[in-house]
């Protein structure tokens, strides 16, 4: 009775076993017989569901990606109160979802009018360099050695030559050739040097403190007045001059015997 009742039990679960298995099978081929989505599956079902709707789609999925199997109508349902965001469903042969972003925001572009032709872009200029443009220097005629000179050699004609150069240059040289020509030399000057009053023996034709005339020519009109030298000069030297009535320095020329002509203002 006992063997009857165990075999009788071995044989209900081996029944059992047996659908469990058939049925397994039975439900494995079908899921492997459905075709499994893609993403371009699932961006057709989002498009075509949201035109239904009145909106745009543009859902960003990999096309060529494979997802679950699927034989029933993906079901597309919006997320969050709006269809920005959407949830796929598949209900079978396995249940399963998948969330997908289907809008964008538009990309910002810029609108050319269409009856304007469009011009090429020019072609880029190279930045140019603004130069300020200095006014031209004052220039002055001075002095200068043809030879190397000794000590108590008489200058020539032949010995010297004018040349010119700026102002910062020509400060404290001898400008008139004729005050150095028939001159003695004081002390031994290389050639192509410039001539200085201190080169020569002195012959002063105006010493410190002197009163002297000061002539001023502007615009073709000749004023003169009186000033006190600064320092001694020579026929042709610059030399500064405290103006008597306004007590302006002057920068000024020996023309003569205690007579000078104007140049110009100096802060020295």
């Amino acid at each position: 009775m006992t063997f009857i009742f165990s075999n009788r039990i071995c044989q209900s679960a081996l029944t059992l076993t047996a659908f469990i298995c058939f049925t397994l099978i039975v439900f494995t081929d079908r899921v492997h017989a459905s075709r499994a989505v893609t993403g371009a599956d699932i961006a057709d079902a989002i498009v075509q569901t949201l035109e239904l709707e009145g909106e745009e789609a543009g859902p960003k999925i990999l096309a060529t990606k494979k997802y679950f199997p699927c034989d029933a109508p993906l079901e597309i349902l919006p997320m969050f109160g709006s269809w920005k965001t959407v949830r796929v469903n598949c209900a079978s042969p396995i249940p399963w979802k998948l969330i997908v972003r289907a809008q964008w925001p538009p990309e910002p572009q810029i609108e050319a009018d269409a009856e304007e032709p469009k011009q090429e872009p020019a072609p880029a200029k190279t930045p140019v360099k603004r130069q300020k443009i200095k006014p031209p220097a004052e220039m002055f005629n001075v002095v200068m050695l043809t030879r190397s000179v000794s000590k108590g050699d008489i200058l020539t004609k032949e010995d010297i030559l004018v040349k010119s150069v700026r102002e910062a240059k020509a400060r404290g040289m001898i400008e008139d050739p004729a005050r150095a020509i028939g001159r003695k030399m004081r002390q031994s000057v290389s050639s192509r040097r410039f001539l200085k009053p201190r080169h020569l023996e002195k012959n002063w034709m105006i010493e410190k403190d002197d009163i002297i005339t000061m002539r001023v020519n502007t615009k073709g009109i000749e004023v003169l007045g009186v000033g006190i030298a600064q320092e001694p000069g020579q026929l042709g030297e610059i030399i500064r001059m405290r103006n008597a009535s306004s007590g302006v320095l002057l920068r000024v020329k020996v023309t003569g015997d205690k007579n000078v002509d104007v140049i110009s203002k100096t802060a020295r």
